[in-house]
């Protein structure tokens, strides 16, 4: 079983190149074109004398609801309106009409249908459809539906303290179709694993690793195992003294503290989470299990304050009276009382979100659940005792994107407050976002039948899920632990299921931005060390955001288009620090870390466009219009070949995609060339430029020669560099000394099969030829956009092929100090940035004496520095 994989829903792709497609009667042949799903589809003439038939039999992993998609290229009128798709399911089978003529290249849903385990369901579509038509075969999806199905199962005592308990507990939960286990692996400070950081409990089997034996267990079993940590809880007098290795006595200055000065509640001993160094102590914890663990997911549990008198410690309220001018108040009455909610409010997000992002950025595929808080009644969120008293705000981590689902602990008797409970299960599932929303049930305070109601009641609301507190207390002692399982699985479950697959995991089309802010000059404060808190961090690119760092330096920006970013960092102090050419991924994290107060900061390379992110093959416009889009060349180019998009399919100068631009020219004449327009298309629009600054593209062409210059529109923008600058200006040329009947004779580029060669134009220093302006490249704010490339024939008609990638605007060459001109204040910090022949990696303040790009500084780039100064 692969790892991680233990039980999600899975979406099963039946495609025409795949063992289950199959022909069961007919001819139909076998076809390649943009849009089709994988190599090649199926197709067959509607005016055949025998129809035929095409089927897709998935391999169905679990019996469940599966949605059925099919994809196919469509064409227009040459499709029928009228293709029959016959799905075969468990209940029977139902007959679908689809026109092919339209939706085409997408997933078009034929409906939700059961499918029992294996491969008896089926799919076919017959060829009888409206004559003179020809119908496609391409793929087919099976998308599972799924339900979590999962229960809690403390560890104070038997459940799984030794290997037999933990055989039984998942035998019981198998037998009666439960697909997760949440076993309490941290209750306080100890591990039922093997941690890292803390040591075995006391009342488990000398030894035994429970959380191992367990995930072979379970996965055998199709379970998936979901460990529960409680987040804050470090110790309990229950327990002897601990170790002196322990964080409990190697630091009891990160205790939670009450406004008494009191440290014990209960029987129970808590860590502060206002305290920077708590935050990264309970990250180390929870990532030391998911890192060295086969884990499904990760479960927070106790993420919150004890109540509105904790968080006291003397750290939290330095760091209180350091932000607001006064130490925390007591009494709800201040009026910084808001203030002190929110900002403890804080502090626990901010662990939720450092951990989501760091499981993201190293198993991607685990599920973090956090559960949240239900007390009393729902009259609004904000005057709960869940936002007021212990500070969650569990709502905001689903629509920010830092949890995959919430548990809420809906721990209600249904005898005594069944409106509570299905006022707080609504209000999660209505606030869910895009993430999942399992309802947790205390069984443990219902008789069964109560319990079943609850689940029934949530499944009809839309819960994705639900999740019994707990494995040792199944009622309220009115039944047996026995009975209440044959319950379960007679009227809940009485079959097995999926997990629910999780979109935004399983196809993601978003991604994550995020790392630490430091201060260079190493500090280490007492409370921060080098970290900075509340640096701002505006992002520009795609989408433009703003967030602070948080006590631990640490910053996130999730759910992001992706894209090419740059973030200028702030702080009051520090020199602003920009990054640029930042890469932003679906599925994935950039992790970049950011110093302050080192060096200069300098100039930092821009990237307008690597064309990383961006469906491939599929005709979209990405920063380029089609070669005939421009009414100036449009006269110069025939109708077709005629493609400017996204492709994978030669490998990029970086990372995987590239830009393919396919023209011909109406004859051999040196007068023909086009303008590869950035004008208003739809994605990457009129990229703002500055003119000081060079502009680099990377180009592969594989046969012919052309000559090549980029046409500048002086808009005077003023956003961000590839921030849409508009499209009011005129046009120059920069790179053309001339033209041939208006055809600018830019850089000649030859043919260099299968190499990238790279292109820079350097508007201080190239020639400057008027399109629509004077030959005089300026603006108001000594800005413009990329308004296109002039690609100029050089007596061959054609066709043609032109690859493009990382298009940048880099740092002028030889500019230390990033005031765009390379000149003696430069020259005078060059000697404390030589390194000699290979011997870099060369200095981030260094990086503009490096004119080479060799990445180190030596002989070689002093000689182009002199000169560029004259010398």
């Amino acid at each position: 079983m692969a790892a991680g994989t233990s039980a999600r829903a899975q979406t099963i792709i039946v495609d025409n190149t795949h063992d289950g497609f199959s022909i069961p009667s007919g001819t139909w042949s076998t076809f390649d074109a943009t849009g089709q799903w994988l190599t090649d589809y199926r197709h067959k003439s509607t005016d055949d004398a025998t129809p035929g038939t095409a089927e897709w039999r998935p391999q169905i992993p679990a019996t469940g609801s599966y949605e059925v998609a099919v994809w196919y290229r469509s064409t227009g009128t040459s499709r029928p309106s009228d293709a029959t798709y016959t799905v075969h399911h468990a209940g029977g089978s139902t007959n679908v009409v689809v026109n092919q003529q339209i939706n085409g290249s997408t997933w078009f849903v034929l409906g939700t249908f059961t499918f029992n385990a294996g491969n008896s369901g089926s799919v076919t579509l017959t060829s009888a459809a409206e004559p003179g038509k020809i119908i496609v075969a391409d793929a087919m999806s099976f998308r599972g539906a799924g339900e979590w199905r999962a229960m809690w199962a403390y560890s104070w005592g038997s459940g799984f303290l030794n290997a037999t308990q933990t055989t039984n507990m998942i035998n019981t939960l198998a037998a009666n179709n439960y697909n997760v286990i949440i076993p309490e692996v941290r209750k306080a400070g100890d591990a039922y694993y093997n941690s890292a950081y803390e040591p075995q409990a006391t009342n488990v089997a000398s030894g035994y690793d429970a959380l191992a034996d367990m995930i072979t267990k379970a996965h055998a079993a199709n379970i998936e195992v979901h460990p529960w940590i409680v987040t804050y809880r470090i110790w309990s007098v229950l327990f002897p003294s601990p170790p002196s290795s322990h964080i409990f006595a190697q630091h009891p200055d990160w205790l939670m503290t009450d406004n008494t000065g009191a440290v014990l509640e209960g029987n129970n001993y808590y860590l502060d989470p206002g305290i920077p160094a708590v935050q990264d102590y309970v990250l180390s914890v929870a990532m030391d299990i998911i890192d060295n663990y086969d884990v499904d997911g990760f479960n927070l549990d106790y993420i919150r304050y004890q109540g509105a008198e904790w968080g006291y410690n003397p750290i939290s309220e330095q760091r209180f009276f350091d932000e607001f001018g006064e130490l925390p108040p007591t009494s709800s009455a201040s009026p910084l009382w808001s203030a002190w909610g929110q900002w403890r409010r804080n502090q626990v997000t901010d662990l939720v979100r450092k951990i989501y992002v760091h499981i993201q950025a190293t198993k991607p595929h685990v599920v973090l659940t956090g559960d949240g808080i239900t007390w009393g009644n729902l009259n609004n969120f904000t005057g709960s005792d869940t936002y007021n008293y212990v500070f969650q705000d569990w709502p905001g981590w689903m629509q920010e994107g830092i949890v995959d689902a919430l548990l809420p602990m809906n721990y209600k008797n249904d005898d005594t407050h069944a409106g509570q409970y299905r006022d707080w299960a609504q209000y999660a599932i209505e606030h869910k976002g895009d993430r999942h929303a399992y309802i947790g049930q205390g069984c443990y305070v219902n008789t069964v039948a109560n319990t079943l109601t609850q689940i029934l009641d949530v499944r009809a609301m839309g819960a994705d899920g639900h999740c019994q507190y707990q494995y040792q207390s199944t009622n309220d002692g009115s039944s047996s632990d026995a009975a209440f399982f044959s319950s379960m699985k007679t009227q809940v479950y009485p079959a097995p299921a999926s997990t629910p697959l999780m979109p935004w995991k399983e196809t993601p089309t978003q991604g994550i931005l995020a790392g630490t802010i430091t201060d260079a000059s190493l500090p280490n404060d007492p409370i921060y060390g080098n970290r900075i808190y509340q640096a701002t961090i505006d992002l520009t690119g795609p989408e433009t955001r703003s967030v602070l760092s948080d006590g631990t330096g640490f910053y996130a920006f999730l759910k992001l288009t992706p894209g090419q970013y740059s973030i200028t960092v702030t702080k009051s102090g520090f020199e602003p620090v920009v990054v640029g050419s930042l890469t932003v991924t679906a599925g994935e994290v950039n992790m970049t870390d950011v110093a302050l107060g080192e060096g200069p900061s300098g100039c930092q390379k821009d990237l307008l466009t690597g064309f990383e992110g961006y469906p491939t093959n599929t005709g979209a416009d990405v920063m380029f219009r089609p070669p005939t889009y421009s009414g100036s060349t449009t006269s110069d180019l025939l109708s077709s070949p005629n493609e400017a998009e996204v492709t994978a399919d030669i490998s990029a100068f970086e990372g995987s995609n590239v830009s393919r631009v396919e023209w011909q020219w109406v004859d051999n004449d040196l007068q023909r060339w086009l303008r590869l327009t950035t004008s208003n298309v739809a994605t990457l629009p009129n990229p703002t430029v500055d003119f000081d600054r060079p502009i680099r593209l990377r180009v592969r062409l594989d046969s012919g020669a052309v000559r090549i210059c980029v046409g500048l529109r002086e808009t005077s923008a003023s956003g961000p560099i590839g921030s849409d600058g508009g499209t009011s200006g005129t046009i120059e040329w920069v790179g053309a000394a001339n033209t041939v009947s208006g055809s600018p004779q830019g850089v000649l580029v030859n043919a260099s099969p299968g190499e990238w060669q790279t292109l820079t134009f350097e508007p201080q220093i190239d020639p400057v030829l008027a399109m629509t302006g004077d030959s005089v490249l300026t603006s108001a704010t000594g800005m413009g956009t990329l308004e296109h490339i002039a690609i100029a024939s050089t007596g061959d008609a054609g066709p043609h092929t032109l690859y493009i990638d990382s298009i940048e605007q880099i740092c002028v060459p030889g500019d230390y100090n990033g005031d765009n001109v390379a000149d003696l204040a430069d020259f005078e910090a060059y000697g404390d940035c030589m390194t000699g022949p290979d011997a870099g990696p060369v200095d981030p303040s260094c990086t503009a004496f490096d004119l080479d790009e060799d990445d180190d500084v030596d002989a070689e780039d002093f000689a182009q520095l002199q000169w560029r100064l004259g010398m």
